[in-house]
């Protein structure tokens, strides 16, 4: 039996995505300063989560699939995590989109938390 290697991008929509993707990394990564440091490092862990990834990804596209038990439940389930974990984090980084959503805690909200600048904490 000859080997034959999947290719990465299988179909346009893939294709479109990644393109998608890269284009709001661009987008997220010029939009930093809006954001602060929690949205860079946000957006520097999904760059070195890619970064890890892509070995494995390379290495396993040449297994061969003998069946797959893959049905639409499942692929609706990845498509709803990758969505909701990735997608939309990144659109919201990128655009701003989101930002009629921004919520500011109340002032009773915040003063529950632990201060560690107060003095009471230092005592």
């Amino acid at each position: 039996m000859t080997e034959r290697r999947r290719p990465i991008m299988t179909s346009l929509p893939v294709f479109a995505t990644m393109v998608v993707a890269v284009g709001l990394l661009i987008l997220a990564a010029i939009r930093w300063r809006e954001h602060g440091w929690g949205a860079s490092v946000w957006i520097a862990v999904f760059v070195l989560m890619c970064v890890i990834r892509m070995p494995h990804l390379l290495r396993n596209r040449a297994n061969v699939v003998i069946e797959a038990h893959k049905n639409g439940t499942e692929k609706i389930l990845l498509a709803g995590v990758f969505l909701t974990m990735m997608v939309l984090p990144l659109l919201q980084l990128a655009t701003g989109l989101f930002a009629f959503a921004d919520y500011q805690l109340p002032q009773w909200a915040i003063g529950t938390a632990d201060d560690p600048s107060s003095s009471d904490h230092h005592k």
